[in-house]
């Protein structure tokens, strides 16, 4: 009985594999994509925050990072002790204080709450400050190419060129002054706004 010689697979391109995938599939890998490449510009926008992830944050000294960096501490402490985060045991002891204001800003403890399970205080603060850069590089790219594709335009649009003007204006919005000066503030309550703004 002869031997069967099993032939080697053509290896495909990465061409010929993108090709091959399904459109929905295509769109979400270049979503993704695009998702990290604003993750790696934040990164080296905001050079040396990554070197110093555990032991700085971001931000001018009188800022209010600090007060939001003990904020999403506490709010997670409560949470997983089954407290309620608008009540501060450890301000007015033996009482404690139950703030008025503290639910509405329940839904920063929710954003801060999954970097808090896995850092210390510190650098989940940064690892948010992070994301909330890319998140609105993002939004901001999501919102340019909705834009650009409700403009009636001959069938034939170029849709890399969409993508590629999108991509620049969510660069823009993501270094957007006013974004930037209330990150560095220490206003994530307002700087986290932005990737929700389209």
């Amino acid at each position: 009985m002869a031997a069967l010689i099993k032939r080697p697979a053509k290896r495909r391109t990465p061409a010929e594999w993108w090709v091959a995938r399904p459109e929905r599939t295509r769109d979400r890998l270049t979503e993704w994509a695009i998702f990290l490449l604003y993750l790696v510009l934040a990164i080296l926008l905001t050079w040396p925050l990554v070197a110093h992830l555990a032991d700085h944050l971001p931000g001018y000294t009188f800022g209010d990072q600090f007060q939001l960096t003990w904020l999403y501490w506490q709010g997670k402490d409560a949470l997983l002790a089954g407290r309620s985060p608008a009540h501060f045991a450890l301000l007015a002891y033996p009482t404690g204080y139950t703030s008025p204001l503290r639910p509405a800003a329940l839904v920063h403890t929710l954003l801060a709450f999954p970097f808090e399970l896995i850092a210390a205080p510190v650098p989940a603060y940064n690892l948010l400050w992070l994301i909330t850069y890319a998140l609105t590089g993002y939004m901001g790219y999501r919102l340019c190419l909705d834009l650009a594709s409700d403009r009636d335009l001959i069938a034939d649009r170029d849709l890399i060129a969409d993508r590629r003007a999108a991509f620049l204006g969510g660069l823009i919005v993501m270094q957007f002054p006013l974004r930037v000066l209330h990150g560095l503030a220490g206003h994530l309550g307002i700087a986290d706004l932005f990737p929700a703004l389209p």
